[in-house]
């Protein structure tokens, strides 16, 4: 009987867990892959790309991209190169003149749950934290500017395609 629960909750760890992982996938975004691969792109076409710039930026709600997550406040971005390729995915949060979506703490409880551990509150805090998992990098970043939102968000990116957050949003 003892076993029998053991196994039951094994079971029901593993579902929570999945259900949590498949919700939120960063991992799980294809970089370097065409940007089809991306189901939150459903509508993309490849003349939505300009091919002026290097890097085009797609902005969706989070919802298209965590479906069981709730953020609040929060915007996800595709960053592709101009050839169609995925070069980062990133979710943002939208704060308002007193940060009510930063206070919250969704975003960062979920990075904390999913990628480690750390404190902003820390002197040592430098505004930014950096995962390399696989080919993957993860970088969560909060830092707060007086008299300005609190930046807060996390991207997946790989090496080779950060260069594409570098991007100044407000040329594309």
């Amino acid at each position: 009987m003892k076993k029998l629960k053991i196994l039951i909750l094994i079971i029901l760890f593993n579902l929570v867990t999945f259900k949590s992982i498949q919700a939120c996938d960063l991992l799980g975004v294809e970089i370097g892959e065409n940007a089809s691969t991306l189901e939150f792109l459903s509508s993309f076409e490849e003349e939505d790309i300009d091919p002026n710039d290097s890097v085009t930026i797609f902005e969706s709600q989070t919802t298209a991209f965590c479906e069981d997550i709730d953020f609040d406040s929060t915007l996800v971005k595709a960053y592709l190169t101009m050839d169609g390729i995925i070069g980062a995915v990133e979710i943002v949060v939208q704060n308002n003149r007193n940060n009510r979506a930063s206070k919250q703490g969704l975003l960062r409880n979920f990075v904390k749950a999913n990628f480690g551990d750390f404190n902003i509150n820390s002197e040592e805090w430098p505004g930014y934290k950096i995962w390399n998992i696989g080919p993957k990098q993860i970088f969560y970043y909060y830092w707060e500017r007086e008299n300005r939102p609190t930046q807060e968000g996390i991207a997946v990116t790989s090496e080779q395609y950060s260069y594409v957050l570098l991007v100044d949003e407000y040329e594309n």
